[in-house]
């Protein structure tokens, strides 16, 4: 690993612990990804770990009333989630995941609406 890879990882790792955004692009959604993403490019067991628990944060801490969007919202969890499953970061049934945020996510087509 290069030392400006490692340098950008300590910044995110200290981050990580203190960030109260969840979003993919400037939350712990996005940190999780880069952490799953690098131990494999690191072959380091201790990076995914670290991923698992900002992953578990985000769950923890998700809030149907979030925005949709994928930068900051439910789209880019959601999204992030299937891509983690496809890659076999994660285990798990991603339909059942996700059936929630899907609910929140498709309710803003008016015609599917169930909380009129």
């Amino acid at each position: 690993m290069t030392t400006e890879l490692k340098n950008i990882a300590d910044h995110y790792l200290m981050r990580g612990l203190f960030c109260r955004v969840i979003g993919l692009w400037e939350g712990k959604m996005g940190m999780s990804l880069f952490f799953f993403l690098l131990s494999r490019h690191a072959n380091n067991r201790w990076y995914e770990e670290f991923a698992g628990e900002l992953l578990n944060d985000v769950c923890n801490s998700l809030s149907m009333h979030s925005p949709i969007n994928l930068a900051y919202g439910l789209c880019g969890i959601g999204w992030t989630i299937e891509f983690l499953k496809k890659e076999g970061f994660i285990e798990g049934n991603t339909d059942e995941i996700l059936e929630e945020v899907d609910k929140q996510v498709m309710e803003r087509n008016v015609c599917r609406m169930t909380d009129t």
